[in-house]
């Protein structure tokens, strides 16, 4: 489900851009789906092994990342191996969207939206 989410995304010419609307997708997939997010990022169930479906999906979805990390890399405008930025960037919104469901973002809106770094520009869908 994420992973089509991904797949709406046009991509622009500006690559951090894309980036940010990948996360800004994220964002809204995990308010929206907080039961299935819980279970894809956290494995709250000491018996659950993703079965091969699961496994392919995820790794689609850590791929889309990686790749849109790796325009940024090759654009020249973040430096690092796309791999290891992609991870801090999924830990960084895994942990900014555990504290908004939690709600230690703050009681608005606003105050939410500031300590995500938006607004952000506009993700255009194809």
């Amino acid at each position: 489900m994420l992973r089509r989410r991904f797949g709406a995304l046009a991509e622009s010419e500006d690559p951090i851009d894309d980036l940010v609307c990948v996360v800004d997708v994220f964002r809204e997939f995990v308010r929206e789906n907080p039961v299935l997010a819980e279970v894809m990022f956290s494995r709250p169930f000491a018996d659950f092994e993703p079965g091969r479906d699961e496994i392919a999906a995820g790794g689609s979805v850590r791929e889309f990342i990686v790749g849109r990390v790796s325009r940024c890399v090759e654009a020249g405008l973040l430096s690092g191996d796309p791999t290891d930025i992609a991870h801090a960037l999924v830990a960084l919104a895994q942990g900014l969207a555990s504290q908004e469901r939690a709600g230690w973002l703050g009681s608005s809106p606003a105050s939410m939206n500031r300590r995500w770094g938006w607004p952000c520009p506009p993700c255009s869908t194809d």
